[in-house]
């Protein structure tokens, strides 16, 4: 229960101030700790000791207001002043004045925390981590999350990124505490805030990606990828087109006849701020038998043509409007003023 003072004081007066254990990350071995503007643990040194190798792990330390959780008060420092890192961890007092890691990001969904730590060289640490349910001006840790070890290199840094620690949320906040292989755990680190993971937006297929050239019917097509939110915009050869937002991996619009048009071509779909561009294929009506790219009465007229023996059908284009495998005949010419006349659907030519 907060009653104003110091949760619990470590004060140096004998070697009696060394070695002590507070909380444990066993089952059974924390401790609740709640103070008002006040430390929730304190190590205060004198002049005749500094009380080290005093191990403080996984206790839940709420502070309300600005108290530290952890405060290693060195001889002429303020109680509750928080304690400078130094390079290499070579300065000396409470705890050795074990330096605290530096958390340089927190996110959640998938959750993970990264940072670093800068401390004595070649030496195995400890690192706990807590959360709590915002960064405020006291540097605390309400709710244990989980270990993981760092060694630092011969210049006496570590990196890390976890993935392994139980579950937080965007807007709490993250602090980590080391603790040495002589025992001495360091005050809380600065608090993190968790922030969501951003997915990047990308596009990654379309379905279907194909129409005919002509054609009057819309075509509902399904763009899938990652990172969509409601409110992007589809492109159609760069142009944003009305879109239906289903879900963060597809999004949904009408590809209606007349983004379709009468050419054929190769369209561009993307999405507005995304990265990764599908193609959609507008293909060869049928009836387009002079194969210049849109089915109209030129190519009854050329068929016609052909039939009377006035000109040759074009290399590769073989003028089969109707799509009977057989040579061409009025059948064919029929085909493509009905087609004109929007009495039929065209038909994907099989023919290159």
């Amino acid at each position: 229960v907060p009653n104003g003072g110091t949760g619990i004081l470590i004060q140096a007066v004998t070697a009696a101030s060394n070695d002590h254990t507070i909380g444990g990350t066993l089952p059974g071995r924390a401790n609740a700790i709640y103070t008002v503007d006040r430390p929730g643990i304190e190590i205060l040194a004198s002049a005749i000791a500094d009380a080290i190798g005093n191990e403080i792990r996984a206790n839940s330390i709420t502070v309300s207001g600005s108290g530290l959780g952890i405060a290693l008060t060195p001889v002429g420092e303020t109680s509750g002043t928080p304690t400078d890192n130094d390079n290499l961890d070579v300065d000396f007092g409470p705890n050795r004045l074990q330096n605290y890691p530096v958390i340089t990001e927190a996110l959640d969904s998938p959750d993970s925390v990264s940072g670093s730590l800068n401390s004595t060289p070649s030496t195995t640490f400890d690192l706990d981590f807590f959360a709590g349910a915002v960064c405020g001006p006291e540097l605390d840790g309400e709710r244990y999350l989980g270990t993981i070890q760092v060694t630092t290199n011969a210049a006496g840094n570590a990196v890390f990124t976890t993935t392994s620690l139980a579950a937080f949320a965007a807007g709490e906040g993250i602090t980590v505490t080391a603790t040495g292989d002589e025992d001495d755990t360091s005050e809380f680190s600065s608090c993190a805030a968790v922030v969501a993971a951003v997915t990047p937006k990308l596009v990654t297929a379309i379905s279907p990606n194909e129409a005919i050239a002509g054609t009057d019917i819309d075509v509902v097509v399904t763009v899938t990828g990652s990172g969509f939110v409601n409110g992007d915009q589809v492109t159609w050869d760069g142009t944003p087109v009305d879109t239906t937002f289903v879900s963060d991996t597809e999004l949904t619009f009408v590809a209606t006849p007349d983004l379709i048009g009468d050419l054929t071509r190769e369209v561009a779909v993307s999405v507005v701020g995304a990265s990764g561009i599908e193609s959609f294929f507008v293909l060869r009506s049928s009836s387009d038998v002079d194969c210049n790219g849109v089915a109209d009465a030129l190519d009854a007229l050329f068929l016609m043509q052909v039939l009377a023996g006035l000109v040759d059908e074009n290399p590769g284009c073989l003028p089969d409007a109707d799509q009977s495998g057989g040579a061409p005949t009025l059948a064919d010419v029929l085909h493509i003023r009905r087609e004109i006349a929007g009495l039929l659907e065209p038909l994907e030519s099989l023919s290159e």
